[in-house]
């Protein structure tokens, strides 16, 4: 089962897998107070650490096919809206 929604667009969005062109516009995020813990990341590493570990976590499930999370783009402006997937995990 593909659990990414590659290609597949709503009536304003259009989605698509995450790029490594996209990894300036990704970093802004990483200033951000708490993102780090909710996304699972080590809270001591640096801004573009966590864009580095954010961007290695995210090709390795679309590699072993684990899901993933999708970016996506506002089909009229073209502006980034952020993310969303479906992530195959194990949850203690």
């Amino acid at each position: 089962m593909n659990y990414l929604l590659t290609g597949e667009e709503t009536e304003r969005l259009s989605f698509r897998l995450l790029k490594n062109e996209d990894y300036d516009s990704w970093l802004s995020l990483f200033e951000r107070k708490n993102v780090a813990k909710f996304l699972l990341l080590d809270p001591s590493l640096s801004q573009k650490e966590l864009c580095d570990k954010w961007f290695e976590k995210s090709m390795m499930r679309y590699e072993k096919k684990l899901g993933g999370m999708n970016v996506f783009f506002d089909k009229v402006s073209g502006e980034f809206i952020g993310q969303c997937g479906l992530l195959i995990q194990n949850i203690e």
